[in-house]
């Protein structure tokens, strides 16, 4: 991630320097070059930041892989869109549970092409029941019976240590192990700092603190021509965290699941934002996304980072269903440099500014 930002940044860089070189300074005035000839002066810069570009657009294709390595999905994504405030009210329950059978069962149905989903998918925290909840479970194991289609949901579960934000597989056999578990929780929305020492919850109004997951659990996804992929989840905000995917990808991982809600964006820029942080991870770790907004943004962003939402009326703000796909992954995804190698070219470049910064100093002093 932090070469294809700095990318972005030098590419940026480059059309603002051709830009301003558009411009010629004579003497403290600024003039503005006739438009004839202004291919002549693209700066080397532009020129650079185009390279990438271009390749992009040759090399960044699913039909360049062989369709027999290939291993396709679709899936039915739920989009409940349910109020975050509203949705822990007990009085709403049974309205929210309806609703959701009702989409899920909508996603399952087969298409014009009478293809059916490989799996449907819920956004994070879809209902406010605990996995221990044994009636929870059966009434999951029912609707995933119905929908004749396993179910990925995002949930809450219970551990020894107490609540976590989780993400489960169920099937016509009931809860599939593991379950993931969110690992990196938002202060004072999952947790309160300090709260031991500090009287913050006087004013956070967090009874209980979540528990944060641990590892990178995975989960198999079989589609229905009986292909099996590995999926790594992640949860809310933890798109931003590029490590927890680096890890997904490391321990086997060949797809990403990523359920939030994004709610609390309202209808904006936020949920826009948010995604580019899954575009992100998916062109770094190489790994196909398959995304789940409450919401939304809710789509697929294949491999080289390429997006296609979920739209209704051309709005990604909706309460609805989809099936979206296909979307490609392998079964032996060839490595990014960042999967294999890490971070450490952040530390080199860090040594290099460090160089430089003493030597220009040096430079200064010496002058």
């Amino acid at each position: 991630p932090y070469g294809l930002s700095t990318l972005l940044v030098l590419i940026n860089l480059g059309f603002a320097s051709w830009i301003f070189r558009l411009k010629v300074s004579t003497q403290s005035n600024l003039t503005v070059v006739k438009p004839l000839g202004w291919l002549s002066r693209l700066t080397p810069e532009l020129y650079i930041c185009l390279t990438p570009i271009v390749f992009g657009f040759i090399t960044c294709s699913e039909s360049l892989v062989s369709r027999a390595d290939l291993i396709s999905f679709t899936a039915g994504v739920v989009q409940t869109d349910f109020d975050p405030n509203a949705k822990w009210d007990s009085v709403r329950l049974h309205d929210h549970i309806e609703k959701i059978e009702a989409l899920t069962v909508s996603a399952s149905q087969p298409n014009a092409k009478g293809e059916r989903p490989d799996f449907i998918l819920w956004p994070e925290a879809a209902l406010p029941i605990s996995l221990d909840s044994q009636p929870y479970i059966n009434l999951l194991t029912r609707l995933a019976i119905k929908a004749e289609t396993p179910l990925i949901i995002g949930t809450i579960d219970k551990e020894k240590t107490g609540y976590t934000n989780s993400v489960a597989v169920i099937t016509s056999e009931g809860l599939q192990r593991p379950i993931y578990s969110k690992r990196h929780l938002v202060p004072f929305g999952e947790y309160v700092p300090l709260a031991h020492i500090l009287p913050l919850r006087k004013v956070v109004p967090i009874n209980e603190d979540c528990v944060a997951g641990q590892g990178p659990n995975l989960f198999p996804i079989t589609n229905r021509k009986g292909q099996t992929a590995i999926a790594g989840a992640l949860i809310c905000y933890e798109d931003v965290f590029p490590a927890l995917a680096r890890e997904h990808a490391i321990a086997g991982a060949n797809l990403l699941v990523v359920v939030t809600n994004d709610a609390w964006y309202g209808r904006e820029a936020g949920a826009y934002q948010h995604n580019a942080h899954s575009v992100l991870l998916a062109a770094s770790t190489g790994l196909p996304v398959i995304r789940c907004g409450n919401a939304g943004w809710s789509g697929t962003i294949n491999r080289f980072g390429q997006t296609k939402a979920m739209t209704q009326n051309n709005t990604i703000y909706f309460s609805g269903q989809s099936v979206v796909g296909p979307l490609f992954t392998q079964k032996h995804l060839p490595e990014t440099f960042w999967v294999r190698h890490g971070d450490w070219a952040v530390s080199i470049g860090g040594l290099f500014f460090a160089f430089a910064y003493i030597w220009r100093r040096r430079q200064k002093s010496v002058d």
